[in-house]
């Protein structure tokens, strides 16, 4: 793929294995620390300067996981290089409770399902992506059965194809 668009960040894991998500109101969303390139800088240095920029956390670089390959939504070819982070220094990891993170999904699932479940064309509104990345499944228990029980989830590979993906960039 020759990308228009090349991006970098991180899936950070505190002590406990938590995963840190960066919110955007921008996008009103939860996302994974990520962001372009500067001119001349390397995905690995971007992935390390974006997570640091946004988390406050500085860390070091574990294991590349699979590219991810998209579409933006500006119709650009994007692609952005994740790695596996260890945090060393933290200023304050503030982890939500399974709870919080329910109430957070289902406001947003309400909200979807007020537009209606799918859109002009006939797409669902909601996508999810499992297993892509290099993150197993299993570290979703039962979400994906619980959001296909709510109603049409776009599951493929990288769910972007035919959704508009909010969290892109």
């Amino acid at each position: 793929m020759n990308a228009e668009v090349e991006a970098a960040g991180g899936i950070v894991l505190d002590d406990d294995g938590r995963v840190a998500l960066v919110h955007r109101p921008r996008y009103d969303d939860w996302s994974l620390p990520k962001g372009k390139l500067d001119p001349g800088e390397s995905f690995e240095e971007a992935a390390l300067r974006e997570v640091e920029e946004e988390t406050g956390m500085r860390c070091r670089l574990l294991d590349e996981l699979d590219p991810v390959e998209y579409r933006d939504n500006k119709g650009r070819q994007k692609l952005v290089r994740y790695w596996l982070m260890a945090v060393d220094q933290d200023p304050g990891f503030v982890p939500i409770s399974w709870d919080e993170a329910f109430d957070i999904i289902g406001a947003k699932m309400q909200e979807i399902r007020a537009k209606g479940l799918t859109n002009e064309h006939g797409y669902p509104r909601a996508a999810a992506s499992f297993g892509g990345g290099g993150i197993p499944t299993y570290y979703m228990g039962t979400f994906r059965a619980f959001l296909a029980a709510w109603g049409p989830v776009d599951f493929s590979f990288g769910s972007g194809q035919g959704v508009s993906c909010t969290h892109s960039e």
